[in-house]
């Protein structure tokens, strides 16, 4: 069993067979054992060798799912930081779609830069998108298609842009016949998945049954007036901070906030003040090991030089944010905000810039917003050197 980092989740887990090759060079590795998905990373574990190989969702290059009359595979192209090698996996199990999917929607949220490949009866469609959702929704109708529980949350919202025309606008290579209404159904998903993940965490229990459809609205809202892009050369992240009405089934209601960007299926939410403490927690520890007070990746001789200077850059300041958020020095914490939006700009991918700036940037929102109507922030478990 892989031993998981603070905040780590295991999403997907099954019995595998792997064969693992540097890419155009001969030799490869074999093995059977336990394929994991975590919101983290990607991991394939041996009962006799232990973990065979891993790698970061942001490590990834591509990925398809490869179906055979007797067999199905997923096929992974990687490479670690630290390597110039990039290595194929091919990974044989059952449950393909439903890893395949779970990559599709992992990748979406945290906005990595994969190229999705889909093989489909030996033929296959590339899509030189960061997403496989959404860059292609609708038509002129917005419920045309759309399941009858889907029509009363969204019937009176328009899309004031066109999701046909809109990949041929942006150049996009795109076949699918997705619908605007499905951005809808991506983001009950989405919650969905968050109220799983934090299950553990937060008492998902006393949320009304329909919160998440409410939520889901004023995500569905944002992005009915902000079209997606494809190169995303400015900061276009959008929040929205409110009251959702009735949130619990006692009626009370709650704060939530949102996160959208120009990636089409960008979407961050915050459901309540724990779970902005939990979610705070995630974020800040992808940069900075509050606990352990040092980067959060590891640093060895081996870390290439320019991928160690981002890390000792976002731990530092990441930690900085992470004091001034808990000290209420809301000034401070702007400023680190935008230093590690800085330095995401300057040594990351486009997609994760945006959407690492646009999750501290709620954040840091929603704190304030705490703050201002006297809400305490919920820390009960404890926490590193403050």
């Amino acid at each position: 069993m892989i031993v998981l980092y603070p905040n780590e989740q295991i999403l997907f887990q099954k019995e595998a067979k792997i064969t693992i090759r540097v890419k155009l060079k001969p030799g490869k590795i074999e093995g059977k054992g336990m394929f994991y998905i975590t919101n983290m990373r990607i991991v394939f574990e041996t009962d006799r060798m232990g973990i065979l190989t891993q790698f970061t969702l942001n490590e990834m290059h591509g990925y398809r799912k490869v179906k055979g009359l007797l067999s199905e595979k997923m096929t992974i192209d990687y490479q670690r930081s630290h390597s110039s090698d990039v290595m194929l996996a091919e990974i044989e199990f059952k449950g393909i779609d439903e890893a395949y999917r779970l990559l599709n929607t992992l990748t979406n949220s945290n906005t990595t830069n994969v190229t999705i490949i889909d093989y489909k009866n030996s033929n296959y469609n590339m899509m030189n998108t960061t997403s496989t959702k959404g860059n292609n929704i609708g038509k002129m109708d917005d419920l045309d298609g759309a399941p009858e529980w889907v029509k009363p949350w969204i019937e009176d919202i328009k899309f004031t842009w066109n999701t046909i025309t809109r990949p041929k606008e942006l150049g996009l290579i795109s076949d699918d016949d997705e619908k605007p209404w499905e951005y809808f159904d991506y983001y009950v998903m989405v919650i969905d998945r968050d109220f799983k993940n934090y299950a553990t965490l937060v008492n998902t229990t006393k949320f009304a049954d329909d919160f998440k459809y409410k939520v889901a609205r004023e995500a569905y809202r944002m992005r009915a007036n902000f079209p997606y892009e494809n190169n995303y050369t400015y900061d276009s992240n959008r929040y929205w901070i409110g009251i959702i009405k009735g949130a619990y089934k006692d009626g009370s209601d709650e704060l939530v906030g949102i996160n959208i960007n120009a990636d089409s299926m960008s979407s961050f939410f915050i459901y309540s003040p724990e779970f902005w403490y939990r979610r705070f927690l995630t974020v800040v520890s992808d940069d900075y090991d509050y606990e352990e007070d040092k980067p959060f990746i590891p640093i060895t001789e081996d870390t290439d030089e320019r991928f160690k200077t981002k890390l000792l850059l976002l731990a530092d300041a990441a930690k900085k944010y992470y004091f001034a958020v808990l000290n209420k020095d809301f000034k401070i914490a702007e400023s680190a905000w935008q230093n590690i939006s800085e330095i995401y700009k300057k040594y990351d991918t486009d997609t994760r810039w945006l959407s690492r700036t646009g999750k501290y940037g709620l954040l840091l929102r929603y704190a304030i917003e705490m703050d201002k109507r006297n809400i305490p922030i919920p820390i009960d478990i404890k926490r590193s050197p403050v």
